[in-house]
């Protein structure tokens, strides 16, 4: 017989490092979640910027002990099991360095996805929507939120993702809602060990890239609202670019 023509093992490609995040994702949590941006996928949602879109505690709990919050009956824990039909989420014993490392990863995957996606100017879909920046738009506009406060409170936090898939900076000035007295763009910075929180006159969002507004962050301040606004409540927004250009979006009222 003539000798077979195998390749050698030293012309094999070298084996990509997996991070330990990575590997609790692909061992825990892939078969039952997707990290692309469709939600239609998986068993349960998806996970492309979930660090983005719950607050880091409820993550961390969620992600250590699932049922217990179904046993309290935690509202958001509730409404995806009911969402996704009724599917259990399983305690996986995660340590609180394996929470850790998770989020970590889900948070670097996003970025890289939503980072891919900008390069080739369509981003991820949403409820099978591509998106991106309609006609006419500055920005595309991802997981905007306001916080639902107390009755009576005179100040709301309002939180989304900008995305800017321009060649060119673009420069947020002012924000304006009919339901508000005022919109305020503030960020949040530790000095001489105290949190301070100062306004700023414009954000600037760089070419190719995106923003986050979030809690503990760089976020809206919604001073004096019209009424009592509560979970489920849309209000809209009025974004005003430096290039005079102004864009609406409406925002759901949540609490998270």
């Amino acid at each position: 017989k003539a000798p077979q023509q195998v390749k050698d093992f030293a012309n094999a490609p070298e084996l990509r490092n997996l991070t330990d995040g990575e590997n609790l994702y692909r061992t825990r949590c892939s078969s039952c979640h997707t990290i692309d941006g469709n939600k239609n996928k998986g068993i349960g949602p998806d996970l492309l910027g979930v660090n983005q879109k719950r607050d880091r505690t409820w993550l961390i709990n969620w992600l250590r002990a699932p049922d217990k919050m179904l046993k309290e009956k935690d509202p958001i824990a509730i409404k995806l099991f009911n969402e996704y039909n009724q599917v259990v989420m399983p305690n996986m014993s995660l340590s609180q360095v394996d929470v850790m490392d998770l989020i970590k990863y889900m948070s670097e995957e996003t970025d890289k996805v939503l980072g891919k996606n900008l390069k080739n100017k369509s981003l991820v879909t949403k409820n099978n929507e591509s998106i991106v920046a309609k006609q006419g738009d500055v920005v595309a506009v991802m997981n905007s939120w306001i916080r639902e406060a107390m009755p009576g409170a005179k100040v709301n936090g309002g939180y989304m993702t900008l995305i800017n898939v321009n060649e060119k900076e673009v420069k947020l000035l002012s924000v304006y809602s009919d339901a508000f007295e005022k919109v305020e763009i503030h960020k949040m910075s530790i000095v001489d060990g105290m949190m301070e929180m100062a306004e700023l006159s414009e954000l600037v969002i760089p070419a190719g890239s995106q923003v986050h507004l979030k809690p503990g962050s760089t976020h809206l301040m919604l001073k004096r609202p019209n009424r009592d606004l509560v979970s489920g409540d849309v209000i809209g927004l009025v974004l005003t670019f430096s290039s005079g250009v102004s864009q609406k979006l409406n925002v759901i009222i949540a609490n998270k």
